[in-house]
């Protein structure tokens, strides 16, 4: 299922590249990391003065960071993504013609399809 499409005035259509001296990018992404946001996402708010938020356990990623301070949805959305990419590598395996035990795909994937469920029986 594809992420629904924004609003006319809150898509992101515009684009400003930025340029750092190698000094000034050694400063953004550790603040970055800090905040749990890509560097990115991290300056574009800096440059609106909007609030960066909390400090992150360093050892996580920055979606992994982002998503556990952010509402309960955004943790979700996360991990399902996750899901998703490891469906990607299993599809890739089956059409490289590796062997994948089926009954323990159709396992998983009843698995993930009952959370799936449950997801948006809360979210709904």
């Amino acid at each position: 299922m594809a992420r629904p499409k924004k609003e006319t005035q809150e898509a992101r259509t515009v684009r400003f590249n930025l340029r750092f001296s190698p000094g000034e990018w050694s400063e953004v992404e550790p603040k970055a990391a800090t905040a749990g946001l890509m560097p990115a996402e991290f300056c574009r708010l800096a440059v609106l003065g909007q609030p960066t938020p909390a400090a992150a356990s360093p050892d996580l990623s920055p979606e992994v960071a982002r998503a556990s301070s952010a509402p309960a949805g955004v943790a979700h959305i996360v991990a399902l993504n996750r899901v998703g990419v490891n469906l990607n590598q299993i599809a890739r395996a089956l059409n490289a013609g590796m062997g994948v035990v089926p009954t323990e795909l159709e396992d998983t994937l009843a698995r993930i399809n009952r959370l799936l469920d449950r997801w948006q029986g809360i979210s709904a």
